[in-house]
Order: structure tokens, then C-alpha cells, then sequence
């Protein structure tokens, strides 16, 4: 197909602006708000019982879901008003925990744990079909919301609090409807069942196990120094929001003014995550209250990691959203929110947050694990970083026999060096092959604004400034391999 040069319209920076995730985000911070309202600063903190029979019925609800999708064909369509529905649920259990009656208490419990796990179900589909820029600030941003928020309810009445509660479901539903109408110009919007036919699935296993690694630690936190009354009335609850919007301004820096890629953000949510525990164990007896308000605000950045995390490998690998991020969230997030809860019922609160010295040591353990995991899992990427430059690198003369080097072949060697995710590559591929931006938009199923991001990406990522300079950067490349070829070939 020969070269035709694709026109590309200047995107202001209102419209750019605009088309980022914000009903996603307000969407995702209304949901977590109101479950704040119920299981933080209302019933739910006095009697245990009631976020633990919801959290179990999340879990439940998620795998069911899991399930489900692997065995019944549904539509888009179906999947909204299924939503709707558990909106419509979530604010009439608000309401029965509200009530303070114990019977009906212990049903809007149950009620409210089948209601948010379709929601969350549903929210993290919405970010993983998303580019992971744009997911990236939406997440960021509805964290930093719900931190913000957070923080001025703890200052209301009661009444407010419980209006805020019964208007957090129909708000989130309203928002999530909107965002999808939004972000569906702005981004393409993948399945959220069976992937397509070829698309190759590389699940970031050392991340995964990171993260595992991190729940660990969560949990462990958790269990030894609990959320009470104390925690949530002290001086220091502001660090929880402040440390949330230092998180989304890092986040906004990094992949807006250093226009870095979203998969290279673990290092600086690993730093958080270790400070919050070093800090635990530097102040745990002389600031108790400070050490554990720190410490509480960093699972906070933790969870935000997760999303990003899993939002960002489901879009760029073209892994199924819906199966990946349910079981994702039910292994790290679900199910050990739930064991915790459990935990708690068990063991009496300490209100002084004196921490033992079983605490102490328990942090001090899982913090060493967790530096050498990330030692661990930057050394794998560099030695993979490495052994892609050898393998780009020309063949000695004694070298065996080579086959001669295509374009896509050497594209594929590019990409593994270069960081180039799944997408990045089809893109360059159908650029190399002389496609203008919106054929490739047409071609890839997805829009043409997101074709334009990937192919800024790719010329940044390969020091390239247009489509020309890509095309004689391959040539040149495949050019010189089928030398290198012949060469060992003589």
C-alpha cells in the first residue's frame, strides 16, 4: 500500500483537557464515599460485624460474577441495567443500615455486599477499557476526591453524613452512564468478556506478585494496628488526603509534563508504600497515632496502585477487563479486606494504638521482603532490558545460520527493547506498512485520538520525530540485519 500522508488536526488544550476521565473519576470517588460513610464513620465502626458480612458477600458476589462471564453471553446493554439494579439495591441497603434496627441492619449489610461488588465489578471494567493515561489520572484523581471528601465529613453532623450515604449509589450510577457515553469518543472501548482472535496475552506476573507481596503487608498492618475512633479523630486523619493528592499531582507530572509511560510508575507507589511502614516502625513509640495515620494512608496509595496497575496490563495486553480485574481484585483487594474484617471481630481493639511487639516485628519483616521483591523484580526487568540489546545487536561472522530479517521481525525486537506495549506495536506495524492514522483507527477498532497518543508514544519511545523517520529507521534496521545474515551465511 503506498504512503499517504495522514493529516492531523491540533487538539487544544481545553478539548484535551476535557477529554479526560472525570465522571469516571467522580463515579468511583461517590461509590468509595459512601461505603466510607457506612463502614468508617458510621454503624459499621462500632459494630464489626456489619462490613464484615458485606465484604464476605462482595467476595462472593465477584467470584460469582467470574463465573458467570465465563459461561453467559451478554450484552453491554444487559451489563448497564444489571448495574442499575445493584445502584438501586446499594441505596435501599443504605438505607436499612441507617435504620440502626439489627435485623434490618444485618440485611442492608448483605445487601450492600452484593450491590458494590457489581459496582466495583463495573467501574474497574470502565478503567481497564480505557487508555491507561487517561486511566491513570481518572484513578489518581477519584482517590485523591475521595480522600478530600472524606476528610470534610469528618467535621459534619451525622445527618449529613447519612444524606451523603443515600445519594453516593444513584450519584455513581449517574456518573459511571455519563462517563461511558464520555470516554467512549476519547478511548475504544474493549470487551469485557472474550478477547479477539491472535491478540497475545502477557499477564505481568512480577507485578502481580508485587502486589501480593503488598497485600501482605496490608493485611498484616491491619490486623495489628486497626482503624478506631482515636485514628479517625486525631490531628493527623489530614495526612491521609494530603498523601493522596501528593500521589495524583506525582501522577499528573509523571505522565503529562515527563510524558513517561504509566507501567514505569511502580518504583515511586513502592517508595510510598515503604515509607508508611518505615515510618510505623521509626515512630511506633513516640507518636503511636502518627505512626498508624501514616501507615493507614499508605494502604490508601496501595489500593490506587493495585487499580492502576491492573487497569494499565488488562488495556495494553488485551486482556479480558471483566475476568482479569474481578479475579485481580477478589485475590488482592476482596478477599483479604474480608479476612481482615473476620480478624478484626476477633481481636479486641486497642485504643491507645500502642503497638506490640509482635506488630513491630511483623512490619519489620514483611518491610525487608518487600525491598528485596523490588530489588528482585527491577533487576529481572534490566536483565530483560539487556537481553533484548543482544538480540538487536549484528550476528558475529561465526554466528550460525540466519534467516533474513523482515520488517515486522525487527519491529518485534524494537518493541521488546524499546518498551513498545502490545498496542504501541500493532500501531507501528501498520505505520511501517504505510497506513494513515485513521486507517489504523479503523483497521485496530479504536479511535482515532487514541491512535494519535500511541503514535506519539512510539516516536518518543524510538527517538523519532514522524512517520517517515520510523519507516527508514525499520528499513535501516532490517536492512542491516539481512547483512549481518548473508554475512554469517558466507
Amino acid at each position: 500500500m503506498p504512503l499517504v500522508a495522514s493529516e492531523r488536526k491540533p487538539i487544544g488544550a481545553l478539548a484535551k483537557v476535557a477529554s479526560l476521565p472525570f465522571l469516571a473519576a467522580f463515579a468511583l470517588a461517590s461509590f468509595r464515599i459512601g461505603a466510607w460513610t457506612m463502614f468508617r464513620n458510621g454503624p459499621g465502626l462500632a459494630d464489626g460485624a456489619i462490613p464484615f458480612t458485606a465484604y464476605v458477600v462482595q467476595a462472593l458476589v465477584m467470584a460469582a460474577i467470574i463465573a458467570a462471564d465465563r459461561k453467559i453471553d451478554y450484552s453491554e446493554h444487559a451489563f448497564v441495567r444489571l448495574i442499575g439494579v445493584a445502584a438501586a439495591g446499594g441505596t435501599v441497603a443504605t438505607a436499612l443500615i441507617i435504620s440502626s434496627l439489627p435485623p434490618l441492619v444485618f440485611i442492608g449489610s448483605v445487601i450492600h455486599g452484593a450491590a458494590s461488588g457489581f459496582c466495583v465489578v463495573a467501574l474497574g471494567v470502565h478503567f481497564c477499557s480505557i487508555d491507561p493515561v487517561r486511566s491513570c489520572f481518572g484513578l489518581s484523581l477519584a482517590f485523591a476526591l475521595y480522600g478530600i471528601a472524606t476528610w470534610m465529613f469528618s467535621f459534619m453532623p451525622a445527618q449529613a453524613i447519612a444524606v451523603a450515604s443515600l445519594l453516593s449509589y444513584p450519584l455513581t450510577y449517574a456518573c459511571y452512564l455519563m462517563a461511558m457515553e464520555t470516554d467512549r469518543e476519547g478511548s475504544p472501548r474493549k470487551p469485557a468478556s472474550k478477547p479477539g482472535a491472535g491478540v497475545r496475552q502477557r499477564i505481568p506476573w512480577s507485578m502481580i506478585f508485587l502486589l501480593g507481596l503488598c497485600t501482605l503487608a496490608s493485611f498484616i498492618t491491619q490486623v495489628l494496628v486497626p482503624t478506631t475512633e482515636r485514628l479517625l479523630s486525631s490531628s493527623y486523619k489530614l495526612y491521609w488526603p494530603v498523601l493522596l493528592i501528593v500521589v495524583f499531582a506525582f501522577c499528573c507530572l509523571w505522565i503529562f509534563a515527563l510524558r513517561r509511560s504509566v507501567r514505569d510508575l511502580w518504583p515511586f507507589f513502592m517508595l510510598v508504600i515503604f515509607s508508611g511502614l518505615l515510618c510505623f516502625i521509626a515512630f511506633r513509640h513516640d507518636d503511636p497515632v502518627f505512626a498508624a495515620s501514616f501507615l493507614r494512608a499508605t494502604r490508601e496509595c496501595f489500593m490506587l496502585f493495585c487499580w492502576i496497575v491492573i487497569a494499565e496490563s488488562a488495556y495494553d495486553e488485551g486482556i479480558p477487563a471483566l475476568p482479569y480485574f474481578a479475579g485481580c481484585t477478589l485475590g488482592l483487594l476482596s478477599v483479604p479486606v474480608a479476612i481482615t474484617a473476620g480478624v478484626g471481630l476477633l481481636l479486641p481493639r486497642d485504643p491507645t494504638l500502642q503497638p506490640s511487639s509482635l506488630a513491630v516485628f511483623a512490619v519489620t519483616a514483611v518491610t525487608f521482603t518487600l525491598v528485596i521483591a523490588a530489588i528482585a523484580v527491577a533487576l529481572r526487568q534490566s536483565r530483560r532490558s539487556g537481553a533484548s540489546g543482544e538480540q538487536d545487536a549484528p550476528r558475529p561472522p561465526d554466528a550460525p545460520r540466519a534467516e533474513p530479517a523482515s520488517i515486522e521481525a525487527t519491529l518485534c525486537v524494537l518493541a521488546t527493547r524499546f518498551h513498545l506495549t502490545q498496542r504501541e506495536e500493532e500501531v507501528a506495524a501498520l505505520m511501517a506498512k504505510g497506513y494513515t492514522l485513521p486507517h489504523i483507527a479503523e483497521t485496530l477498532c479504536i479511535s482515532l485520538d487514541t491512535v494519535r497518543s500511541h503514535s506519539k508514544s512510539i516516536y518518543r519511545k524510538l527517538g523519532v520525530h514522524k512517520k517517515r523517520e520510523l519507516i527508514d529507521l525499520l528499513e535501516s534496521r532490517s536492512t542491516e540485519n539481512r547483512k549481518a545474515g548473508r554475512s554469517a551465511k558466507d
